[in-house]
């Protein structure tokens, strides 16, 4: 049966032969809606291109218009939306067509790469199988959550196969400029990190953050000089918070970075062997590392376990239990003893310039 529709030209009816037309501005700006066609119970009407196999116009019932590219594909309908008229111009769609016909001819299917955006995921849902699988196992992982909840927040949503290297360098710069070459570094590490697990879970592209020229990061920190030590151990023993007196002597004795330091429980500290064991957890390396105790530790510790009711060491009233990230009392001795607060190493940095066992001095160096 052929559809008919009144001619917008005479009073003649024209048959569904004339849907196939050579596209024109023209010719497109005059095809009628399927009301002004008769066709008031159908949504779209469709036009074919007479110049490019597959092109085709959909028009809605409100007027407005998409090209469309449809073709059977090992006898399967295929439909392809490819862009609203006029913001996609006639040459442009036909471009388009040309292009899926060239992969249906090397028989390929185009719907099939739209289909495989479609499902792809977001780089949220990608940072949620990132942390299930790695991240979570690791000491930085809230670290991680917040670098990508502040610095990838505008790309939550995004289908991870369109970022692009040339997005990453962007962002780089933008970061580098606007928060720093640090957080610069980081953050594209996270995006890297993330990209080359999604490649070893079978995502078939390249890494979009790989080998992205990191930014130069000036280290400020510097060590006490010698002359400031008296100063220094003065200021640290007129310290009223025992608590934090205690803790800096030992992050002093031990070379202890001070996130050890301060999750410093009594099961780690064996005092028959004077040693202190370090969970694999808790290290960077990610093994178990044992810290002689001088003397002068095993003093501290020793009076400290007479009057412990924790199991930490350094007992704390936040979520952990522990002392965490005394920075401000750090601040208050160096202030106390009149040396600059900025970028001053950290006691344990301090144990590694007076010389300390290497098994102490390879778990420090980390500015407060």
């Amino acid at each position: 049966m052929l559809l008919k529709f009144p001619d917008q030209s005479s009073n003649r009816v024209a048959t569904a032969s004339a849907r196939s037309l050579n596209f024109t501005k023209k010719a497109i700006d005059r095809l009628p809606s399927p009301t002004a066609m008769g066709l008031s119970a159908a949504r779209h009407v469709y036009f074919r291109d007479s110049r490019v196999p597959g092109l085709c116009l959909r028009v809605s019932s409100r007027g407005g218009k998409v090209f469309v590219f449809y073709r059977k594909i090992a006898g399967r309908p295929e439909r392809i939306v490819l862009g609203k008229y006029p913001d996609l111009t006639i040459e442009q769609a036909r471009g388009m067509a040309s292009k899926n016909n060239s992969v249906i001819a090397t028989g390929g299917n185009p719907a099939n790469s739209k289909r495989e955006i479609r499902n792809e995921m977001t780089l949220k849902e990608l940072f949620a199988q990132f942390g299930e699988y790695y991240g979570q196992q690791k000491r930085t992982w809230s670290e991680m959550q917040r670098q990508f909840d502040v610095y990838l927040e505008k790309w939550h949503l995004r289908k991870i196969s369109s970022i692009t290297k040339l997005d990453v360098v962007a962002l780089h710069a933008r970061l580098g400029r606007d928060r720093g070459p640090y957080t610069a570094n980081r953050t594209i590490e996270l995006l890297c990190s993330m990209f080359n697990r999604a490649i070893e879970w079978g995502w078939p592209h390249e890494n979009p953050a790989a080998r992205i020229r990191a930014n130069k990061e000036i280290k400020r920190e510097r060590f006490l000089l010698p002359e400031e030590l008296p100063q220094f151990f003065r200021a640290l023993d007129a310290e009223p918070n025992k608590d934090i007196r205690d803790y800096i002597y030992l992050s002093l004795f031990t070379g202890g970075r001070r996130s050890n330091v301060a999750a410093m429980s009594w099961p780690q500290i064996n005092f028959n062997r004077a040693v202190w064991s370090i969970p694999e957890d808790q290290v960077k390396a990610g093994e178990t590392l044992t810290v002689e105790l001088l003397p002068e530790a095993l003093e501290i510790l020793k009076r400290r376990k007479q009057t412990a009711t924790s199991e930490w060491v350094f007992p704390g009233t936040g979520a952990t239990g522990h002392l965490v990230e005394p920075k401000k009392c750090w601040r208050r001795v160096l202030e106390a003893a009149g040396l600059p607060v900025a970028g001053v190493a950290t006691a344990a940095g301090l144990a590694c310039q007076a010389g300390r066992p290497l098994a102490i001095a390879r778990s420090a160096a980390h500015p407060w």
